[in-house]
């Protein structure tokens, strides 16, 4: 009997010291998003999107040649469309709008604008999931006008120029 009391009493005591010792996060600043959910990203930052980016517009001519206007103009190379996220080429794959939705691998849901030089060439929409390196195009979505990607890169570039501005805390 004296035994279990002991053994009772020492269960509780490290029960309690287990508690007291950790942290608490306030309610309010538990995340309320699903699991799964599509996050912001910078399309700025991530290797890996720039890596979808380029894979989806190489695969425009595949799959997509009739669906967007501008997809004639792109150069090909060995049958798929030729372009670089390298300001010293002459077509250029910028992201403009992203987020990501971690799965079993990644997806990005994207907005993609192709530039030549300073001029827009054409601009669409669409999701890549990444499987560990193993790429698809999972939805081609609308094309954007050039108007718009335009407009998106220009925001892009002030969103840079005040991160660039502010001071670091």
């Amino acid at each position: 009997m004296k035994l279990t009391s002991i053994s009772t009493f020492a269960g509780l005591a490290l029960t309690y010291f287990v508690a007291a010792g950790e942290e608490r996060v306030p309610e309010e600043e538990v995340s309320r998003k699903p699991m799964g959910a599509y996050e912001p990203s910078d399309p700025n930052d991530d290797g890996q999107l720039q890596m979808a980016a380029l894979f989806a517009v190489q695969e425009l001519k595949h799959a997509k040649a009739d669906s967007y206007s501008f997809v004639e103009k792109l150069p090909v190379v060995d049958g798929h469309v030729s372009t670089s996220d390298n300001d010293d080429d002459s077509f250029q794959t910028v992201v403009l709008q992203s987020q990501q939705q971690v799965v079993a691998g990644i997806n990005y849901r994207m907005t993609i604008g192709i530039m030549e030089g300073p001029e827009c060439v054409g601009a669409f929409k669409c999701v890549v999931y990444d499987r560990f390196g193993d790429m698809t195009v999972t939805k081609w979505g609308e094309e954007v006008s050039c108007e718009e990607a335009v407009a998106m890169m220009k925001n892009k570039k002030n969103n840079q120029q005040k991160q660039e501005d502010e001071p670091e805390t």
